[in-house]
């Protein structure tokens, strides 16, 4: 093991080759100084892991003496020694965070328990210290591994990409969890420093892994259980779900279904997903409420066209190009990960659609789903227009 380094510093001439001979005897490396400037002279140069110093020094104040060297290695641990005690100087001892305060005359069994728990207390804030240097380390890594990955996964086909790249990403934010677990049962609670590192480490780690989870489910994506379906039926059994939760924020869902639209081939869960994002986007858009308009229409071309149309809060126009780039998001601070639209936009491609967006800056937004259908059969209803309001 190596020998702890510790300065002497004391005017008593014969108090420090006391101090020498017993703490060398007892196995430190020792050194002694007489005066503040030999004192930090010696701390420049040598690295001591302890400060045993007298608070009076041939006029000199070894409080200020102490504050300097503090400077120069903030995380020695420091032990004062006086002969004459006074208030003023135990508090500025608290206020440096000294570790001990001696009365001389001192007795070689008292001198070493102090010695022996400045230098426990020291090495244990070392090692905190260390840990953190770690956290923000392991942190940055994760960063720069999500950023990587994202720069990779954008210039790949997404379709494309195997289950198996997902698998062995989630090994390794897997690992990462039980880690971060572990540092978070083993490290002093009350270090608040270390906690939000590790909160940010854990945030970090789920954001990772929705990028992943809605990539595996991108890729997953197959054109089976394709039936013939009615769009306003299945738009409304996706509103219903979020029927309670649209009431309590305050958003009014306006209906204008046309009557007369034809069955359109897909399959209704993908579908689904295509219409619960809008849902959850136009949501998020009405803070404080507003009016979600839901449309279906036929156009000339015998096209079906869905809208959903929000009041809320707009889209920037600088954004309005970007919002269907895979990993573009708004929502950082909530933990989106920039898949919703871009997957929306996949999915409706696959059925031959196309999907586009109007939007203003506190005005509100409009999404437009227009799918091919079959010819128009000749059962089908008069057109009407129906309109509901909650």
């Amino acid at each position: 093991m190596n020998k702890k380094r510790i300065l002497v510093v004391d005017d008593e001439v014969h108090m420090c080759q006391a101090l020498f001979d017993v703490l060398e005897q007892e196995g430190f490396l020792v050194t002694t100084a007489s005066t503040h400037n030999e004192a930090l002279k010696l701390c420049s140069n040598i690295d001591f892991d302890l400060l045993l110093s007298d608070i009076r020094l041939a006029g000199e104040d070894g409080i200020k003496l102490i504050d300097a060297l503090r400077k120069i290695k903030p995380s020695m641990a420091v032990i004062i020694m006086t002969g004459y005690p006074t208030l003023d100087s135990a508090i500025e001892a608290t206020r440096l965070g000294i570790s001990d305060y001696l009365l001389k005359p001192i007795s070689v069994e008292s001198l070493r328990a102090s010695i022996d728990n400045a230098l426990n207390r020291s090495a244990q804030s070392n090692e905190k210290k260390e840990l953190n240097r770690k956290l923000e380390e392991a942190n940055q890594k994760l960063v720069k591994m999500q950023e990587s990955l994202n720069s990779s996964l954008k210039l790949a086909s997404l379709g494309k990409i195997g289950p198996g790249m997902f698998h062995e990403v989630k090994n390794l934010l897997g690992i990462m969890n039980i880690s971060a677990y572990y540092l978070k049962k083993n490290v002093d609670p009350s270090d608040a420093k270390i906690k939000k590192h590790i909160e940010i480490i854990e945030k970090e780690i789920e954001h990772s892994n929705s990028i992943i989870m809605g990539l595996l489910n991108f890729s997953r994506i197959k054109d089976d259980k394709i039936i013939p379906q009615d769009l306003n039926q299945l738009i409304e059994e996706t509103v219903s779900l979020f029927e309670h939760e649209l009431i309590l924020r305050g958003i009014k869902v306006v209906r204008n279904y046309s009557s007369d639209i034809p069955l359109v081939f897909l399959e209704p869960a993908q579908i689904k997903q295509v219409l619960i994002n809008l849902i959850l986007n136009a949501q998020e858009a009405m803070p404080r409420g507003g009016e979600l308009r839901i449309t279906t229409e036929t156009d000339e071309d015998f096209k079906v066209t869905i809208k959903f149309g929000d009041t809320g809060c707009g889209i920037k126009r600088e954004n309005i190009d970007k919002i269907f780039d895979v990993f573009f998001t708004t929502k950082e601070d909530s933990g989106g990960a920039g898949l919703g639209l871009a997957v929306s936009q996949e999915i409706v491609k696959r059925y031959k659609g196309t999907i586009s967006v109007e939007s203003a800056e506190n005005k509100g937004t409009i999404f437009s789903i227009r799918f091919p259908a079959p010819e128009k059969s000749s059962n089908t209803k008069n057109k009407a227009e129906v309109s509901k309001e909650i």
